[in-house]
């Protein structure tokens, strides 16, 4: 929650997300300067982005929930679903 988050307070050049992890981390490496050597030592070809929210475990959890509880888990949420731009869509 956004309230508790000490991440909030520090200046960020970069936010990745675990769904599209090679792209951040191939973005972090740009803006690091990394060369050719350090782009293969990293392996980006192994960090493929990964499936989405609702293929995974993720939704079969929510999936549990009683809608009502989905909507109140949102609303405590909320501002932590605009602040990293994920639709609520998905879950509700």
């Amino acid at each position: 929650m956004y309230v508790n988050c000490g991440y909030c307070f520090l200046r960020h050049d970069l936010v990745g997300r675990v769904e599209s992890m090679g792209d951040g981390l191939a973005a972090m490496l740009d803006l690091a300067g990394a060369t050719e050597e350090d782009r293969e030592r990293v392996n980006l070809d192994t960090r493929k982005n990964t499936t989405p929210l609702r293929d995974n475990k993720t939704m079969s959890y929510f999936g549990q929930l009683h809608p009502e509880m989905r909507r109140r888990l949102y609303e405590l949420y909320s501002i932590d679903f605009n602040m990293f731009g994920y639709s609520p869509d998905e879950f509700l």
